[in-house]
C-alpha cells in the first residue's frame, strides 16, 4: 500500500511539475504578447498622431485658400447665378461689396468688419448673400450683417436674397420662413 502511495505521489508531483512548466510557458507567452501589444499600442499611436498632424495641416490649407480667394469664389458664384439674379431684378454689375464695421462684436470679433453685397437701385436695397454651402448659423449671420449695414448705411432693405450652391430644407424653410429669398442649384427645392 505504501508503495501504491509513493507511486501515486509520484505521478502526482510529476504532473505538479508538468502544471508548474506549463504555468511558466505561459506567462512567458502571456508576456511576449503584452509586448506585442505595446508594440502595436505604440505604433497606432504614432500612426494616428502624424494623421493627425496631416489632417491639421490640411485644415490649415484649406482655411489658407478659402481666406486668401473667398471673395473670388463668391465673384464666381455670382457668375454662375447671374441669370437667377436677374430674374430677381438684380444686376450682378450693381451690386457692391460693402464692408461693414463689427464694432460691439456681434457677427465678427469686436472691431472687425465683415462684408455683404448691397445693391441700391430705383428705391430699393437689396442685399445678397453668396456662400457655397449655407448653414443655419450663415442665415444668423446675414441677418445680423444686414442689420449692422443698414445702421452704418443708414437705409433699410427691401429684400433678402441668399446665393447658395447646396442648403438643406430646413435651414432653406427657416431662411424663407425669416424674410430671406433663397435661389439655390438644388433642383429638390
Amino acid at each position: 500500500m505504501q508503495r501504491r502511495f509513493q507511486v501515486v505521489d509520484k505521478r502526482f508531483e510529476a504532473v505538479d511539475k508538468r502544471f508548474e512548466e506549463l504555468i511558466t510557458e505561459m506567462r512567458r507567452g502571456f508576456e511576449e504578447s503584452d509586448r506585442r501589444l505595446e508594440k502595436v499600442q505604440e505604433n497606432f499611436t504614432r500612426m494616428v498622431e502624424e494623421l493627425s498632424k496631416g489632417f491639421e495641416a490640411v485644415r490649415g490649407d484649406v482655411a489658407a485658400i478659402s481666406s486668401r480667394y473667398g471673395h473670388r469664389f463668391e465673384d464666381i458664384f455670382r457668375d454662375i447665378f447671374r441669370e437667377a439674379l436677374l430674374t430677381e431684378n438684380v444686376d450682378p454689375d450693381k451690386l457692391r461689396r460693402l464692408y461693414v464695421l463689427d464694432e460691439e462684436g456681434v457677427v465678427v470679433p469686436p472691431g472687425s468688419a465683415t462684408d455683404i453685397d448691397m445693391m441700391v437701385s430705383d428705391g430699393e436695397c437689396v442685399f445678397v448673400e453668396v456662400k457655397t454651402r449655407t448653414e443655419l448659423h450663415d442665415v444668423w449671420k446675414f441677418l445680423k450683417t444686414v442689420e449692422l449695414a443698414e445702421k452704418q448705411e443708414g437705409v433699410k432693405a427691401t429684400r433678402l436674397l441668399l446665393v447658395t450652391l447646396e442648403i438643406d430644407p430646413a435651414t432653406r424653410l427657416k431662411a424663407e420662413t425669416l424674410g430671406i429669398r433663397v435661389i439655390t442649384s438644388e433642383r429638390d427645392h
